[in-house]
């Protein structure tokens, strides 16, 4: 009977563990299929793979060839409706497009009463598009239309263009992305002609939060009522490196750039087209700025509207307008505010100027028009101004405002309350500033103020003989010899220059030489010669393609060893070796080989790697943070561990890195392995590399916490280079499921044994029965 017994367990044995370890050993998973990862995109080549996206709206796509989509009888497609986009509010996309280059020429949509509309109705969080062209577009929808992206929620689209027309019968209609909430746009353009009511723009008609960078539009915009802009209707977000050159109508807050900039922030951008409202607040680059800011930007194109008309801004509410300027004519119909820069400013204003003639009926100066109690600064102007009231060469009417170390050369026209820098002044002050133009009034006239109600005016001076002017109490008239003397400007911040002759020998602002520092500069060389006033300011022109091809001269980064900080300060820029130059798309354009101070970390980056940040820009700094490093895994320690940042940076194709650390540190039978931490799993992750004497490499494709580890193993590390083992080849510890248990497989391998076992046994034991 003991032998029966063992037999059956020794039976049971065998069998539970055969068929647990076959059943464990037979693929848990489907295997993954097209589709699945933007590595193994499902491939689109005609009409029906763009149409069929709406199946799968989580799937990876690519083009993988150009579509053109003429030829197709717009009165059948769709019973008239054409294309339906992927994804709405409902149903959202949420996977990716790479256009890999491609174009689709002719998507023609017909859907006046619906919203979402565009090639992509609406694309979800981590959603992208990219890499694509849309040549010869014809589409019209409601709201949230565009050429490329109806509605972009927290998505990315890159590197994609627009052409032809796009419609929309309410708000929200842009010529590339019709509303871009929390989502990017990087170099990108459109060249559409478009027109809706509301928040409409020639590339984005609403940046909700949102970032558009290095980004262009070309088209005509038209708006019937507010927020119409040639690159965008609205922005309450980023606007950086753009620019827009199209004609631009709009009812009221329309720009050349921006209709309104709502708390957003406008920088190194510009716009060249004419601009036109038939209401209010118009300008040359923003409508209206509403507690945002504007730097490093400018506008040339003509502008024309009713009241708070500018060059630059029309009506600007608090925020900041610095290092910007205009250059177009701008004039106005309406009662109020006409400037060369900005019609009414109510904020802060530094290093600008405009060179436009100004036309207006009340409040119109050759840089603001109404300035309320607020700062102008370190600027000028230099165009006519010609307006019946509260006319000014640099301001038309300052309520409360102050005016500092700035100046006016342009002709004043008017009837009263004419000055040369100031029309009206009511309260508020004048320093350090002067006017040359000629000044021609009937009452209240003035060579530097008209008429001065309140407040003060200090160590500020007009030309008597080129003004025409000759009062006192409010500016001190000199001659035109004594305003070119430098003896004349005591107590200013004023130096001589022999070698620079701006402004035919008067005071100039030094800004206008770059690299220099007092605030004014005047000539004083023994010969003046007049030469034309240079400008300065920047001039960005970004230039965005359809096609993932390295773009030159956008970006800079390294350089030197100004950044860089001793390992024992925590932090230090990885700047000693290469000054690095990427394209507008984050290519690097050449081998970049650089490293820490003391050459414990180094990182080299190939030619033609893709190196962008978590906001999709290009990497442009690389720092490292020494840390206290998470808890080394069981039975490993930590020889050396750093940061990399800029956090969530992404390398396409990947990057080398070397880590150096002391080798004296590894214990005798300890090996040395490479490991970044996971944060999403909050544990370490082995990578493949080499390991040789006191320095670890290895290849990465991102950014985020490294490590190099030692612990026990059966091979100890010698001088030559020893592959660490990878992730993915470690031998599983145990067959277990999420839970620390034994997985399903096993569990069903030792059930069907048990079962197979109970039944031999019962066979056994009946026929041992038989037996007796």
């Amino acid at each position: 009977m003991n032998k029966f017994i063992a037999v059956i367990i020794t039976a049971a044995i065998l069998v539970s563990t055969l068929l647990g370890g076959l059943i464990a050993l037979l693929p848990q998973e489907a295997a993954a299929a097209p589709g699945d990862s933007p590595a193994d995109p499902i491939l689109i080549t005609d009409l029906a793979g763009l149409q069929d996206m709406n199946s799968n709206l989580a799937a990876h796509y690519a083009l993988d060839a150009n579509i053109d989509l003429s030829g197709i009888d717009h009165n059948t497609w769709n019973g008239g409706n054409g294309f339906l986009p992927i994804g709405d509010s409902t149903t959202k996309f949420t996977g990716s497009f790479d256009g890999r280059g491609f174009s689709i020429t002719g998507l023609f949509i017909n859907r006046s009463d619906t919203n979402y509309v565009g090639l992509f109705g609406y694309i979800d969080s981590g959603s992208s598009v990219g890499n694509v062209s849309l040549a010869s577009v014809n589409i019209t929808g409601q709201q949230r239309v565009g050429g490329l992206v109806g509605y972009n929620n927290q998505g990315t689209i890159i590197n994609s263009s627009a052409a032809g027309t796009v419609n929309g019968s309410g708000d929200y209609v842009g010529g590339l992305v019709g509303r871009n909430e929390d989502g990017t746009v990087n170099n990108s353009s459109a060249t559409c002609n478009v027109s809706g009511q509301a928040d409409v723009g020639g590339l984005v008609g609403l940046i909700l939060n949102g970032t558009v960078n290095n980004s262009h539009a070309t088209g005509t915009v038209n708006g019937t009522q507010d927020c119409v802009g040639g690159l965008a209707g609205r922005n309450y977000g980023m606007v950086n490196n753009s620019y827009a050159t199209g004609t631009v109508n709009g009812n009221s807050n329309v720009g050349g750039l921006v209709g309104q900039n709502y708390q957003g922030t406008v920088n190194n951008s510009y716009a060249t087209g004419a601009v036109a409202s038939t209401v209010n607040c118009v300008g040359g680059l923003v409508g209206q700025n509403y507690y945002g800011t504007v730097n490093n930007s400018y506008a040339t194109g003509t502008v024309n509207g009713n009241s708070y008309v500018g060059g630059l801004v029309g009506y600007r509410y608090q925020g900041t307008v610095n290092n910007s300027y205009a250059t177009g004519t701008v004039s106005g119909t309406g009662d109020y505010a006409v400037g060369g820069l900005a019609g009414y400013n109510g904020g802060t204003v530094s290093n600008c100027y405009a060179t436009g003639n100004v036309a207006g009926k009340r409040r119109a100066g050759g840089l603001v028009g109404w300035q309320d109690s607020y700062t102008v600064s370190n600027s000028y102007a230099t165009g006519s101004v010609n307006c019946p009231d509260e006319t000014g060469g640099l301001v038309g009417y300052s309520e409360g405002g102050t005016v500092n170390n700035s100046y006016a050369t342009g002709a004043v026209n008017g009837s009263t309350e004419v000055g040369g820098l100031v029309g009206l002044k009511d309260g508020g002050t004048v320093n350090n500033s002067y006017a040359i133009g000629k000044v021609s009034g009937v009452t209240d006239i003035g060579g530097l103020v008209g008429k001065q109600s309140s407040g003060t005016v200090t160590a500020s001076f007009y030309d008597r003989e080129t003004t025409g002017r000759d009062d006192t109490g409010k500016g001190e008239p000199k001659t035109t010899a004594e305003m070119k003397n430098i003896a004349t400007f005591t107590g200013w911040d004023i130096q001589g220059n022999a070698t620079n002759n701006i402004n035919n020998g008067y005071p100039f602002l030094s800004w206008q030489i770059p690299g220099n520092s007092p605030v004014w500069y005047i000539y004083s060389g023994t010969s003046p010669t007049p030469t034309p006033t240079p400008t300065p300011t920047p001039s960005p022109t970004p230039t965005p393609t359809s096609t993932p091809v390295p773009q030159y001269d956008s970006y800079y980064g390294g350089g030197g060893d100004s950044g860089w900080m001793p390992p024992t300060a925590g932090l230090f820029v990885l700047g000693q070796g290469d000054r690095w130059e990427l394209s507008s798309a984050g290519f690097f354009l050449d081998d970049a080989v650089v490293s820490s101070g003391d050459g414990s970390v180094t990182v080299s980056i190939p030619a033609n790697t893709q190196a962008l940040g978590a906001n999709g820009l290009p990497v442009t700094e690389i720092t490292v943070n020494l840390i206290d490093p998470p808890p080394a895994p069981e039975g490993m320690h930590i020889l050396a561990a750093f940061s990399f940042q800029p956090s969530g940076a992404t390398f396409s194709p990947g990057i080398e890195i070397t880590i150096a650390f002391d080798p004296s540190e590894v214990g005798e039978g300890e090996t040395v392995a490479i490991a970044f931490f996971n944060e999403a799993t909050q544990s370490w992750e082995i990578v493949e590399g080499t390991v040789s004497g006191g320095t670890a490499t290895f290849t990465i494709d991102h950014f985020t916490v490294f490590a190099v580890l030692a612990g026990p193993s059966e091979q100890a590390p010698g001088d030559e280079p020893t592959p660490t083992p990878a992730a993915t080849n470690a031998p599983p510890a145990a067959s277990v499921d999420e839970s620390g248990g034994l997985s399903a497989a096993t569990w069903v391998g030792i059930a069907v044994g048990i079962i197979l076992v109970i039944l031999i046994a019962i066979l056994l034991f009946r026929r041992r029965m038989v037996n007796y």
